[in-house]
């Protein structure tokens, strides 16, 4: 009984913390932007607050960068993209009937779907749908590689277009692979949001993204001469959580709408709006990184923005390089491993080099 007690007890505190969280994010990202003078002092004197009570009044910089990449990253998880994938048989049999299914997404629904098959050999069938998955049978005579295309849309100048590859064998032949057109896999196409939210790809991107807030810290924390400690890059971590969270959310916000709100094609009007603010923001991101780094460091303006243009430089290349690489899981994977490897080697060489001049000063 207890046990039970103690779960509903748990899950009130979730539900009550989650309803907060609706609350406190827009106050706190209107906080951040209005002032962002109010920030190195908020973080110092919560963090000289005791842990129960830290961050009542705003929610957590590490929660909100969090909330800001990772809910966007499960969204793309679990959501298909407007599009249209032909699934089928890769090898079939002459005089075999073979279907083909295309999984549709628009988006504008309109519940009246256009759906244009053709294939080599074979006369074109047209369907009008108010489902988003479709499918075409053909039977084709002589053996040969096939192409199937569909041609998809919503009526409301909207469309999308795929193509699918089939090796039709003779009788006598044995098939090599699956003869499953995918039509009930299909349907679910879609992750659990939830499950989504667990995903590895999701949170490395999450990782990758705190590391940019985190790099800023240790840069300052670097150019401070502030000797590394949980609590001083803590202080600077915080600050650079919140600094990053609004221009998170705001490319993260522009990616939805390309992906799934938009189309391009006859609204890039409203994607203007987007792209102005995230590049409002990288701006706001600037000059409030500029005059943290000239007050904390005393330095001159010029100072200021040569060393926020540096960083910024450097995090442009960090993307870069990361998009590079997803184009090619497996680069990206041996690149990793090579990164972590001369980061270990880098941790245990620099301290045992010290140790040896050391040792070799006292002998001289």
């Amino acid at each position: 009984m207890n046990n039970i007690t103690e779960i509903i007890e748990g899950v009130e505190k979730f539900a009550y913390e989650v309803l907060i969280w609706v609350l406190l994010i827009p106050k706190t990202l209107i906080k951040i932007i209005l002032n962002p003078a109010w920030v190195p002092e908020y973080i110092a004197g919560e963090l000289n607050d005791k842990t129960d009570d830290r961050f009542d009044s705003y929610i957590s910089p590490v929660i909100l960068i969090l909330i800001t990449t990772l809910v966007p990253v499960a969204y793309l998880t679990s959501v298909p993209y407007p599009g249209a994938i032909i699934n089928g048989p890769l090898e079939a049999h002459v005089h075999q009937p073979v279907r083909f299914v295309v999984d549709a997404g628009f988006v504008e629904k309109t519940q009246s779907y256009h759906y244009q098959w053709t294939a080599d050999d074979q006369a074109m069938q047209v369907f009008e749908d108010s489902d988003l998955l479709d499918y075409v049978v053909f039977t084709w005579d002589q053996p040969g590689t096939k192409q199937v295309y569909v041609q998809t849309g919503n009526g409301k100048g909207e469309g999308y277009q795929d193509t699918f590859t089939v090796n039709i064998l003779d009788e006598n032949q044995p098939l090599t692979a699956s003869i499953d057109d995918g039509f009930y896999a299909n349907r679910n196409s879609g992750q659990d949001f939830m499950n989504s939210l667990q995903e590895p790809g999701g949170w490395l991107v999450t990782f990758l993204f705190l590391t940019l807030p985190m790099l800023f810290a240790l840069a300052i924390d670097w150019w401070r001469r502030v000797p590394f400690s949980r609590r001083s890059f803590m202080h600077s971590f915080y600050i650079q959580c919140y600094y990053f969270s609004p221009v998170t959310l705001a490319f993260w916000s522009l990616l939805l709408g390309f992906a799934y709100f938009m189309d391009p094609k006859k609204e890039i009007l409203l994607l203007l709006l987007p792209l102005i603010t995230i590049s409002v923001l990288l701006v706001w991101l600037f000059v409030n990184e500029t005059r943290l780094v000239m007050k904390e460091k005393n330095v001159s303006v010029f100072g200021g923005v040569l060393f926020t243009g540096i960083c910024y430089a450097l995090m442009a290349l960090f993307l870069y390089v990361y998009i590079k690489f997803t184009q090619s899981p497996e680069t990206f994977r041996k690149f990793l491993w090579s990164f972590y490897g001369v980061a270990v080697a880098g941790f245990v060489a620099v301290p045992a080099f010290r140790s040896l001049i050391k040792l070799v000063k006292k002998r001289i």
